[in-house]
């Protein structure tokens, strides 16, 4: 039997048009996009509480989208938990085995042992913090032994920390038991830490799918980019073309990027760039030659200070927006300050350029 999952469906509710296809493998794969893009009805069509329009959903070789949600063996774990109150914390994470007994029951002690909330056996619901909820809630999910794990944002309502602890003792959960899970979240921060994969989904269609670094450094398109977040893009377009590169026109500034697609002089483009591309140069020192190329005058318009980093907008060559995300220690340095003139550069390696998206 493959341990896999393969997603391909359509499903129309109300106005909006669901076609996702997936391919999932052990470990934690997360879905992540706008509000309304798609992902928890994702969720709910492979549990079965939405039933597809048309499409397939093989789960461990068998075609599950036409099955009652009961007997798809999903375990699903909501963004509140959903304990039953009047249960104890074993009563709880035993409920699908309930005629299992005494077998259920060592069962559910063992998993919330394996979560950390082993010593809350006996307690009910309201007398555990939200944080212990949410372990007794994956641990109640995997008692039945699913073929799958759908989280659908479990950690939203935690604090960082409590959120940390819970993603990595389940990481570790998943890796030992060599269990399948979907992560549905909108934290990207959520997601680097928790998953090996990722697709991005838009609109209510997966519009790339990787692994989480891969996609992160390589976006596919302009669209995909924006949703990462922490890139600033800008429509230009390509002036010259070497082996080596593109020369592209801004707002009338020229820019030099290394290609990421088969362009030609005239077309029309995205030029993203990373906050953390931009490179603020020293002044009085001699700019190292990878920094020459696209070396350009700013105006500081704004910083704003977070404990280990800074944001800085800034107005290139009197024209252009651009953001950089600079550490606190460099803000202090090179004395960063509102109304001030400074050099940037960025590396011509570090642009991406994109096709530009046509609004119909």
């Amino acid at each position: 039997m493959t341990n896999t999952l393969q997603v391909n469906i359509s499903k129309k509710i109300g106005t909006f048009q669901l076609n996702v296809e997936l391919s999932i493998t052990p470990g934690i794969h997360a879905l992540f996009g706008s509000s309304g893009s798609g992902k928890t009805q994702t969720l709910e069509c492979i549990a079965g509480l939405t039933q597809p329009d048309s499409g397939t959903i093989i789960l461990k070789d068998r075609d599950i989208h036409t099955l009652p949600a009961r007997e798809r063996k999903i375990g699903y774990v909501f963004q509140d938990g959903a304990l039953f109150p009047h249960m104890t914390i074993t009563q709880n994470t035993s409920y699908s085995r309930r005629n299992e007994k005494g077998q259920g029951q060592s069962e559910a002690k063992s998993i919330l042992n394996e979560m950390g909330v082993g010593h809350l056996a006996d307690r009910y619901p309201h007398e555990i913090s939200g944080g212990q909820k949410q372990r007794v809630a994956i641990a109640r999910a995997l008692v039945a032994e699913p073929d799958i794990l759908l989280l659908d944002e479990p950690f939203s309502n935690l604090d960082s920390v409590v959120r940390a602890k819970i993603m990595n003792d389940l990481l570790d959960l998943v890796e030992r038991r060599n269990i399948l899970a979907i992560l549905v979240s909108h934290n990207l921060e959520e997601i680097i830490h928790t998953a090996h994969s990722l697709s991005i989904i838009e609109d209510g269609r997966i519009i790339q799918s990787g692994f989480i670094n891969d996609i992160i450094f390589n976006p596919a398109s302009g669209e995909v980019a924006r949703l990462l977040g922490d890139v600033n893009l800008l429509d230009g377009e390509i002036k010259h073309t070497e082996p080596d590169g593109f020369t592209v026109d801004v707002m009338g500034t020229t820019w030099e990027s290394s290609p990421r697609l088969t362009g030609k002089i005239g077309q029309k483009i995205e030029l993203g760039i990373r906050t953390s591309s931009v490179k603020i140069l020293k002044p009085n020192l001699k700019v190292p030659p990878e920094l020459q190329k696209n070396q350009k005058s700013s105006t500081v318009q704004k910083v704003y200070h977070y404990p280990d980093f800074c944001i800085v907008d800034l107005m290139v060559e009197d024209c252009i927006p651009l953001t950089a995300k600079i550490t606190e220690s460099t803000s202090e340095r090179l004395g960063i300050k509102e109304g001030g003139t400074i050099e940037i550069s960025v590396p011509p390696p570090e642009m991406l350029i994109f096709e530009q998206k046509v609004f119909m």
